[in-house]
């Protein structure tokens, strides 16, 4: 499911609220979801979206936030990492 507003760090919390309450719909009717995954590109903090399971009563009501993972491109960790010898 794509938000109309972009991607979620981006989107109103409207936004986010709106695709959970389909997504609801849509699970009732065919028998739930064992869970649901909410990709993040490009998003460096993932607080904001954290916040929103958190602080919404809905969706605190009707979800749980279980885990938050972060991946990072094996490339540029290495050279970060080559950045931070070399300049000390």
């Amino acid at each position: 499911m794509a938000l109309p507003g972009g991607c979620v760090c981006c989107s109103l919390r409207k936004d986010i609220v709106k695709a959970l309450a389909q997504l609801k719909k849509n699970g009732a009717a065919g028998g739930g979801y064992d869970g649901i995954v909410l990709e993040t590109t490009g998003l460096a903090d993932p607080a904001p979206v954290a916040f929103t399971f958190l602080s919404n009563p809905w969706i605190r009501r009707n979800y749980r936030l279980d885990s938050i993972v972060c991946v990072e491109e094996r490339g540029r960790v290495a050279w970060g990492a080559r950045a931070r010898h070399t300049t000390r």
